[in-house]
């Protein structure tokens, strides 16, 4: 006879996360009141003190014009009469520097992350989004400077950017254990043993994938950051000839991206997992099907059999004809530099109304008395009209100048009240500087990542995976610069930010599959499978996490994107854009480029030594 279990306590922080929502509830129902407050005097190891304290005698009602007593619940989003709190308030505040539109991009993009991971992964899905909210609440206090013992950072686009990607780590993190799980599950184990076999699995993946991002970041910040920065001091045997030349976009995504990462194994590994633990001991919870399982038992986990090796001469034909074509453009179209890599100067003004451009171009022009000058409209983050005019060159505009010019268009154009918003003058010198540390960065970045895959994977032939590994990330990064190319937005300091983050996510991409062919190897052997069906199937196991992971990351790009477009924010449309296409890129390339060489590499040693 099977002795009947008793009650298990849930987790606290199962209980923790009932208690807030309890207290919400009660907001509805409970009116407001307050209390008068009053000092009062004590003694204190002999001496005279004096504190102010609530008056228990003096609560009263908030009463309405009526008489009525006033309820008022507790927003889901911070409100002026909350004082900015509200229960789901500090996921998304501060995420857009004050911007309607951006909290609107933040918002839109969790939710639909959201509603994805709950409705495949059931309760390590909703678990996943409770962990996701700490997650960014936690990284925005740490970027605005909350916590007094980090330093603060200024959000900017690329920032904001930065976070979303180091949400899309914490996605993935809860993706790979909630896909073990299930796999685990359809092993027929208990509940206990897939969810223990599933943290443990999933683990080293997640590791190595946050490590690679880390890296990336770390290199960001050591290039582009206060020179007196703690990373700055550590790469500064790559990059002291350089001398200073902080780029603060730049800087900001990789301290966000940092900051978001690291906190990611606090909450996306560390949290998740007590909560999962936590829910797996409270009885209502105790059913297989809410971890992904059946009803009658088992999973519905299905590995896919697609021939990824077999196919891969086609892959290699498709992305050379890929590069062929972005060099094609390139030969016929150039390639365009913004001033920060050219260097000359760049001005953006906010303005009302309507705005001939051909006339303000001939306007500026005769004011300046530059004729090469290029101008483009557009919206600020916080929703006013932008005019950016470009002055390539190596001359510089003076203070003078540009009160001249901006008086020049107030009085020629009085309705339209221009204002000056930014200024950037950067001498050719310095630009090609600032070009020429980027690429070095991109460089130390890879080099640095080819070392640590090569060292963790050196069981499967280490130094082979990192390389194919790096010309996997080079596929990825090119297929970024063809799109600001084939775009003709020019390459900035946003288009490095973009590149240095592919660079991380991909390699993300390919560590996982890695992990999966060294685990696969240590069970199957040589002797039961070649290594072409052992790597296939390892890139199918895989493959549903590599596709959630994706979709919901460019679930959230493509959000942005979208926004950008109906609000003209061109600045982060620039930005997001090529970003989207190389997170496709780097899912392709990781299953079809990667893989498939790593294969060939292994094959032809071993064709040689036969020989």
């Amino acid at each position: 006879m099977e002795k009947k279990k008793g009650f298990q306590m849930p987790h606290t922080y199962i209980i923790i996360f009932g208690v807030i929502l309890f207290a919400a509830l009660l907001t509805v129902f409970i009116p407001l009141g307050k209390y008068d407050t009053k000092e009062i005097t004590y003694m204190q190891n002999g001496v005279e003190k004096t504190r102010t304290v609530l008056d228990p005698e003096s609560f009263q009602y908030i009463l309405d014009e009526n008489g009525n007593k006033v309820t008022k619940a507790a927003p889901i989003f911070g409100t002026e009469d909350f004082g900015g709190q509200g229960i789901l308030n500090y996921v998304f505040e501060g995420m857009t520097v004050g911007d309607k539109n951006g909290t609107a991009v933040g918002i839109i993009a969790f939710i639909l992350v959201a509603i994805l991971m709950i409705v495949r992964y059931r309760l390590p899905g909703t678990i996943a989004v409770i962990s996701l909210m700490g997650q960014a609440a936690a990284t925005l206090a740490v970027v605005s400077g909350y916590f007094t013992v980090f330093p603060g950072s200024t959000l900017t686009l690329p920032g904001i950017a930065g976070i979303i990607l180091g949400i899309g780590m914490g996605v993935d993190a809860n993706v790979i254990t909630a896909e073990r799980i299930k796999e685990e599950l359809s092993k027929n184990k208990t509940l206990e043993g897939a969810v223990n076999s599933g943290f443990k699995m999933g683990l080293t993946p997640i590791i190595d994938g946050n490590v690679t991002i880390v890296i990336v970041a770390a290199i960001l910040m050591g290039a582009f950051g206060p020179t007196d920065g703690f990373w700055a001091k550590v790469f500064n045997p790559i990059f002291y000839w350089f001398g200073p030349s902080t780029a603060g976009t730049i800087y900001s995504f990789g301290f966000t991206l940092l900051t978001s990462v690291l906190l990611n194994f606090v909450f996306g590994v560390w949290a998740t997992r007590v909560m999962i633990r936590g829910a797996v001991h409270f009885k209502p919870l105790r059913k297989a099907w809410l971890f992904g399982g059946k009803k009658e038992g088992g999973a519905d986990f299905k590995t896919p059999s697609i021939n990824f090796i077999g196919n891969r001469k086609k892959f290699y034909t498709f992305s050379c004809a890929l590069i062929a074509v972005v060099l094609v453009f390139c030969g016929i179209f150039g390639v365009k530099m913004d001033v920060e890599f050219k260097g000359g100067s760049m001005i953006t003004l906010a303005y009302e109304g309507d705005a001939d451009l051909n006339d303000l171009k001939s306007t500026i022009g005769t004011e300046l008395g530059k004729s090469n000058l290029t101008l483009q409209t557009g919206s600020d983050i916080s929703g006013n009209q932008t005019l950016t005019v470009t002055l390539p060159g190596s001359d510089t505009l003076t203070t003078e100048q540009l009160d001249n010019l901006l008086a020049a268009l107030n009085e020629q154009y009085p309705d339209n009240k221009f204002v000056q918003n930014e200024v950037s003058n950067v001498d050719a010198t310095i630009g090609k500087e600032f070009l020429l540390k980027s690429v070095v960065a991109l460089v130390a970045a890879c080099v640095l990542i080819l070392l640590y895959v090569a060292y963790r994977f050196r069981k499967i032939g280490g130094l082979k995976a990192g390389s194919t590994a790096i010309v996997a990330l080079l596929h990825d990064m090119f297929v970024v610069f063809g799109v600001f190319v084939l775009l003709r937005i020019p390459l900035n300091g946003n288009f490095i930010a973009a590149l240095l983050t592919i660079l991380g996510y991909s390699i993300n991409d390919t560590v996982v599959i890695y992990d999966r062919i060294r685990e696969n190897s240590a069970l199957y052997g040589k002797k039961q499978m070649s290594l072409a069906e052992l790597v296939n199937l390892s890139v199918n196991q895989s493959f549903a996490r590599s596709l959630m992971t994706s979709i919901t990351t460019c679930l959230a790009l493509g959000v942005v994107c979208v926004v950008s477009v109906i609000y003209r924010l061109d600045s982060i449309y620039s930005f997001a854009f090529p970003l989207l296409f190389g997170m496709v890129s780097g899912v392709y390339s990781t299953i079809c480029i990667a893989t498939p060489l790593w294969v060939d590499w292994k094959n032809k040693k071993k064709a040689a030594k036969k020989a």
